[in-house]
């Protein structure tokens, strides 16, 4: 017969199986993490791909950041508002590609009159949020050309620059992790006032030296905070490492790079903003 367990001897296994599950649990974890930063990248590998079969067919332009048109019935629900995400899926047939596996927080600001939330297929938003908040930005301020247009309900719509125009292709960032938060939501304002911590993704992002738009003001300027800080909407968002940044470059491959060192020197625009304007290191 099978001599019972002693209360010491299920104390030492009790014992061992923690010790064991304090080692491996660290184990899988980082092998979970590994497991989305390559699923990351793959993605952004995919995206530029799509990106440079849009060129092929478009006359070497980049894609517009978005195209506004509240009566263009493409897309049910995206508000008129077709992000590039959007304009890529004839190439990439596969919306999953935008999303990050750890970008997976909600946010109550992209909530529709339901309360239906970010990932909820039935939102009254879902085009709008699959193409506004993807997990990877765009370099819009240096691919596209904001241009005045008064035929247009916003003012002003975005052409895409040519591929040509662009020096060093290889060392120019086309889309990087990205996040739109935090954001402060004023008092009496729809879902929620307050502040939003979330860092979820979001389709743009703004180079060092700011965005000179409407008359040349500077907006949502990057080098007023420490990366990895979420307060200017459009900054790229470290998601696997506390400086190291995933990005997909313009001439399509994918690959990781310090945020520190996406900024040159502050002197001037054109040498703060390197790595976005088509100079290169």
């Amino acid at each position: 017969m099978r001599k019972a367990f002693t209360l010491i001897e299920l104390l030492v296994v009790i014992a061992i199986i923690a010790i064991l599950a304090a080692i491996l649990f660290p184990v899988f974890t980082q092998a979970k993490t590994a497991a989305k930063k390559t699923t990351s990248v793959s993605n952004m590998k995919q995206i530029g791909l799509a990106s440079t079969m849009y060129l092929s067919d478009n006359d070497d332009m980049m894609m517009p950041l978005y195209h506004y048109n509240p009566t263009d019935t493409s897309f049910a629900t995206n508000q008129g508002f077709t992000h590039w995400g959007l304009l890529l899926l004839s190439y990439t047939k596969n919306r999953q590609i935008l999303l990050c596996p750890a970008d997976t927080q909600d946010d109550l600001t992209v909530r529709d009159p339901a309360g239906r939330g970010r990932f909820d297929k039935n939102n009254v938003y879902r085009d709008y949020i699959d193409g506004a908040n993807t997990s990877y930005g765009y370099n819009f301020a240096y691919l596209n050309n904001w241009v005045p247009d008064t035929t247009s309900a916003l003012g002003f719509h975005y052409d895409g620059v040519s591929s040509t125009s662009i020096g060093q292709i290889a060392e120019t960032i086309m889309f990087a992790e990205s996040t739109m938060k935090d954001v402060s939501i004023p008092p009496g304002s729809a879902p929620v006032a307050g502040t939003v911590t979330q860092p979820i993704g979001y389709a743009r992002i703004v180079p060092p030296y700011g965005f000179p738009s409407y008359g040349g003001s500077l907006s949502r300027p990057w080098r007023n905070y420490a990366a990895p800080d979420a307060r200017a909407q459009g900054q790229v968002y470290p998601r696997f490492a506390k400086d190291k940044v995933n990005i997909a470059w313009a001439d399509g491959h994918a690959k990781a790079k310090a945020v520190s060192a996406l900024q040159g020197p502050t002197t001037s625009r054109e040498t703060a903003d390197r790595l976005w304007n088509g100079l290169g290191e």
